[in-house]
């Protein structure tokens, strides 16, 4: 879901999807959450990116926390419990099954964060 980023602009603290989810657009303000509701958390082994793995121990779906580089702004990327399943939405839900391409589905798992 991409976001304005302009100097003149400022984004909304929060931005809820349809399932009545609200999540922060503050990369801090995100992180303290999960680490306040006591979701399990291990560093990013997948990129060189620096980054956090957050686990919801409700349903095992993985938020992943990117710090941001020179060629990535800061992001929320969600993965599914298990593997092989479909990628999930930010809020945890299922991407719909009509979205093709791995362009669209990166942009739908993909959430722009501001750095603080």
């Amino acid at each position: 879901m991409p976001s304005v980023s302009s100097t003149g602009i400022r984004r909304a603290d929060f931005e809820v999807f349809p399932s009545g989810i609200a999540i922060p657009t503050n990369k801090v303000r995100l992180e303290r959450g999960f680490q306040d509701v006591g979701f399990v958390f291990y560093r990013n082994r997948r990129t060189a990116e620096a980054g956090c793995n957050y686990v919801d121990p409700q349903n095992g779906t993985s938020y992943r926390i990117m710090a941001g580089s020179a060629q990535h702004r800061p992001r929320l990327i969600t993965h599914s419990p298990r593997p092989g399943n479909p990628p999930r939405l930010p809020d945890g839900t299922a991407i719909p099954g009509n979205v093709l391409g791995q362009h669209a589905v990166r942009d739908l798992t993909h959430f722009y964060l501001e750095p603080s």
